[in-house]
């Protein structure tokens, strides 16, 4: 199989790579089907994640369940290792009685294709609407995106 590369911009072919497979994958969801949640009463949403707060506490009802955190793919949130990872930390220092959430704009992104792609906070899009609606107009930061 010969995949060809293109230059996003222009669409141009910079490279030509010949493989055995190619691997498309769309789409994600979570592994929560076989934990018995209905043992502690929770039930995931319609898509099968686990629906958490902003300190990553299972909500039943719009509460927060005492002592159930979900973090990682099971909830949804940001399905990313960096995340996971984050989430983990945030969730055990709330366990051990912090007030903590997960900044997700501070977490990089990976998809290790070829070319890589990464990137870590805001869009430019949200960037600037974000300026623009907390009165920052058009700042140097947006001017330079």
């Amino acid at each position: 199989m010969v995949i060809e590369l293109a230059d996003p911009k222009t669409m141009e072919i910079v490279d030509v790579m010949e493989v055995d497979a190619c691997l498309v994958a769309t789409g994600r969801i979570p592994a929560t089907k076989n934990l018995d949640l209905n043992m502690v009463a929770v039930e995931t949403d319609r898509r099968g994640f686990i629906p958490v707060d902003e300190h990553l506490a299972v909500v039943r009802d719009g509460k927060p369940v005492p002592h159930l955190y979900a973090i990682g793919d099971a909830n949804g949130k940001m399905m990313l290792a960096h995340s996971a990872s984050a989430q983990g930390i945030v969730a055990v220092d709330n366990i051990c009685g912090d007030n903590r959430t997960v900044d997700y704009n501070a977490i990089p992104a990976a998809a290790f294709t070829h070319p890589e792609v990464s990137f870590v906070g805001l869009t430019e899009p949200a960037a600037k609407a974000k300026a623009k609606a907390e009165g920052y107009g058009n700042c140097l930061c947006t001017q330079l995106l």
